[in-house]
């Protein structure tokens, strides 16, 4: 199974812009980054994010370096 495409670009997009990457460390819940993500044109659902959160490490993300408990948490 491949990471989706929406996914990856909008990963590439928050790779390139400091106030989206702040915007999703943030994110109390998952549905604001996928909000965001939406806001530049990359469109992915909760259930994706969710099932790839696991491999997207980047430190933006809210889950980064904070355990998988804490990351299944994030997403209930």
């Amino acid at each position: 199974m491949k990471i989706p495409n929406a996914l990856l670009l909008s990963c590439n997009l928050l790779d390139h812009d400091k106030d989206l990457r702040l915007e999703v460390k943030t994110a109390k819940d998952p549905n604001r980054i996928i909000e965001i993500a939406a806001s530049g044109g990359h469109d992915f659902s909760f259930k994706e994010l969710r099932f790839w959160s696991k491999e997207l490490k980047a430190a933006y993300f809210p889950w980064s370096e904070m355990g998988d408990e804490w990351r299944r948490s994030f997403f209930q």
